[in-house]
């Protein structure tokens, strides 16, 4: 089954838009983005081991990760396209456009949400993902509030929830410790970094660490909500991507 999925086909689109989850989301999402997204064919990541792809089994290397993209990307893409990628999913979406342009297949935009670039130096010590339960959760609950409740309060759910959210955390840290830092080689499209005004966890000076991150131009938005604006601010957000795919 491929890792993308496409909600509503459109061959006469202008532009697709693929979307990558932040840690422990799905397709869900992004899902109805095409009623508000015209000339715009979504193509969303579907990560195996969650939602219709819960019997199986997950993939738990970047590397991995990244080829199974990009081999599956090059049979999708047939017009200009762009990326957008939340949280987790934007540390995935850079190393998937870094992959795209090696290939010489090259995004017309990267959308970068609610992330600091992968300019940091990250030592095993310091790796979320290697944290015993409780102190994995009460920092994803802190910093993020990326468990919902009616998770976070079923002991069943969690049994099924946890693997699944601490192996897309440690997708995103692998990436950062394997590839990450200062010498970071940057990508060619340009970038457009988005935050949540109210986000506790990723600030604006997070944001702006992607400005580094592009031959191209750089632009910065920030939209009012906390780490998960995109579901509070859709409309603006949505009106956002579609101006500058098209600008």
């Amino acid at each position: 089954m491929s890792i993308i999925t496409i909600p509503k086909p459109n061959p006469d689109a202008k532009l697709q838009l693929f979307c990558i989850p932040f840690a422990g989301g799905g397709t869900k999402t992004f899902f109805n983005w095409y009623k508000h997204l015209p000339d715009i064919e979504l193509c969303l990541i579907a990560y195996p081991g969650r939602e219709y792809r819960i019997t199986e089994l997950p993939i738990t290397d970047i590397d991995v990760l990244l080829n199974t993209l990009l081999d599956e990307c090059k049979k999708v893409i047939r017009t200009e396209f762009a990326i957008f990628g939340h949280s987790m999913g934007s540390i995935v979406s850079y190393g998937l456009a870094q992959h795209l342009e090696k290939a010489n297949i090259f995004p017309k935009l990267l959308f970068v949400s609610a992330a600091a670039a992968p300019t940091r130096v990250l030592e095993e010590k310091n790796m979320l993902s290697l944290l015993p339960d409780d102190q994995f959760i009460k920092i994803l609950v802190e910093r993020y509030d990326s468990i919902p409740d009616i998770v976070l309060h079923d002991s069943d759910l969690m049994k099924l929830f946890l693997p699944m959210l601490r192996n897309d955390i440690s997708i995103e840290e692998q990436y950062v410790k394997k590839y990450g830092g200062q010498d970071i080689i940057p990508i060619s499209c340009d970038i457009v970094a988005c935050g949540g005004i109210d986000d506790i966890a990723i600030k604006e000076h997070h944001i702006i660490t992607w400005k580094n991150l592009t031959k191209g131009i750089f632009s910065k938005k920030m939209f009012p909500g906390t780490h998960f604006y995109l579901n509070e601010s859709t409309s603006l957000l949505l009106e956002e991507i579609y101006q500058m795919c098209f600008s």
